[in-house]
């Protein structure tokens, strides 16, 4: 418990100094939606009844997460493997999965704080978000979509061994995630070819999670495809960290 506690804060530490990280974290979803929010303010409602707020907000919000997590968790392990600290880590009497446990919890607080700012800047009257009474229910699709980005951190960082090569990676695999799973435009005007693909992100099934529950007003029974798809991803995603992170470190 002391090392999980003392790891997590040298975490946080590193993350409240490193600007980049706070700017991907809490400015650019703001950005986004701001952006969208006056690109599409006029437009009537989409996606059946929903104003086109309702659509974009909670696509967008999870596309924020995703990136927070993803750049994250990946930079943080070619970090500590180019300072030397991972090895040392390893030396230590520490049990592997108190390292990963204590950055996985930095990075459930900061989408924490990602989401509670978010959601008070939509629901301002210019954005005019409104949530269903039953938004609490997706808390664990919340977590498990963070886990999901996580793993997919970690596994480009076990890939990836310099800092350039893992940034690069990161934005080569959640920029179009961001595209292909619906976060800016609805999946409903593309290729039928797109929405099949889009079936592989994680992204696509923590929007349609978020959006079902939480703007369409459904039952949590809407949950379950989603919280197992994003289960599978995971599981494969940190199956193949685990090889090639075993793999590198020989």
């Amino acid at each position: 418990m002391i090392a999980f506690q003392q790891i997590s804060l040298a975490v946080t530490k590193g993350f409240v100094r490193d600007r980049a990280s706070l700017f991907f974290a809490f400015v650019l979803p703001l950005f986004f939606l701001v952006l969208f929010g006056v690109l599409f303010r006029d437009m009537e409602g989409g996606q059946g009844t929903l104003e086109p707020i309702q659509y974009i907000a909670p696509g967008i919000l999870s596309f924020g997460i995703a990136m927070s997590a993803v750049f994250a968790s990946a930079l943080t392990l070619v970090n500590w493997r180019q300072n030397g600290l991972l090895r040392r880590l390893q030396l230590a009497p520490v049990n592997p999965q108190s390292i990963l446990m204590s950055r996985f919890a930095v990075t459930v607080v900061v989408a924490v704080i990602q989401a509670a700012l978010f959601l008070a800047v939509a629901f301002l009257p210019f954005f005019g978000l409104r949530l269903e009474s039953g938004w609490w229910m997706a808390t664990p699709l919340f977590l498990l979509g963070v886990l999901s980005f996580f793993s997919l951190g970690i596994l480009i960082g076990a890939v990836f061994r310099t800092e350039q090569a893992a940034s690069a990676a990161c934005n080569l695999v959640v920029l179009p995630l961001g595209f292909l799973s619906g976060t800016f435009f609805p999946l409903d005007f593309a290729p039928s070819w797109m929405d099949t693909l889009s079936l592989a992100s994680p992204l696509r099934h923590m929007n349609d999670g978020m959006l079902a529950l939480l703007v369409r007003g459904e039952g949590p029974e809407a949950l379950l495809g989603p919280c197992a798809a994003l289960l599978l991803f995971t599981v494969v995603t940190a199956g193949l960290a685990g090889f090639f992170f075993s793999k590198g470190e020989k």
